[in-house]
């Protein structure tokens, strides 16, 4: 009888140790599922942050070329140029029509042409066509009225930008940055869809 009491009471014991130790295990996969939470969690905000900086760039590049796109016009309004630059002129508002376009991904998108360091090239390019054409234009306002010499300066602030933001580009496309750009992308669609996704089943269970 005492033998059996005992084996009795060891096995209460063992059972009382098992349960203990699945709990301690529940607890623990619990803290591990908060920690993996988190972490995504995280790894969203880092991807929506990253994919929101590099589409503030983008707009900011947008108004770059329309800026340049206005001072190519603008100078016409106010002084004489011969046919050649004209010309010149009427081919940089197309580069800088095509380079909004490019920004906005309607143009060339997953080509060589949006590689950033492609950008960063021919950006510095119109750029530096731009600052000739402002030296052009400085030489021609000795005796010209005020906006006359507010479009120059205006042309001479917006090819100093779009030098800039060329050098920018290319710098970022030594970093590889259109590829973090694209991965970032990526993994801010993926969050979306998936928030969409639980919307949807949560309102199809509300229905029900």
């Amino acid at each position: 009888m005492l033998q059996s009491g005992d084996a009795e009471k060891k096995r209460y014991t063992n059972l009382s140790d098992d349960s203990s130790d699945e709990g301690e295990v529940d607890e623990e996969q619990v803290w591990m599922d908060e920690d993996d939470g988190d972490i995504k969690e995280n790894s969203c905000n880092f991807a929506k942050c990253c994919n929101d900086i590099f589409n503030i760039f983008s707009v900011l590049a947008s108004f770059i070329h329309l800026a340049m796109l206005a001072a190519q016009i603008l100078p016409e309004l106010f002084f004489e140029f011969d046919l050649l630059e004209k010309v010149l002129r009427g081919y940089i508002s197309v580069f800088c029509l095509v380079c909004i376009a490019i920004e906005a991904e309607w143009l060339f998108r997953d080509t060589t042409i949006s590689n950033f360091m492609v950008r960063g090239i021919i950006y510095s390019f119109i750029g530096s066509v731009g600052m000739e054409q402002a030296v052009r234009v400085n030489k021609l306002n000795h005796a010209a009225d005020s906006w006359a010499m507010f479009t120059a300066l205006f042309l001479q602030i917006a090819s100093y930008s779009e030098t800039c933001l060329g050098c920018l580009y290319f710098i970022m496309g030594i970093f590889c940055m259109k590829i973090m750009r694209d991965k970032m992308r990526g993994k801010e669609n993926e969050r979306k869809l998936k928030s969409i996704e639980a919307k949807l089943n949560k309102k199809r269970r509300s229905d029900k």
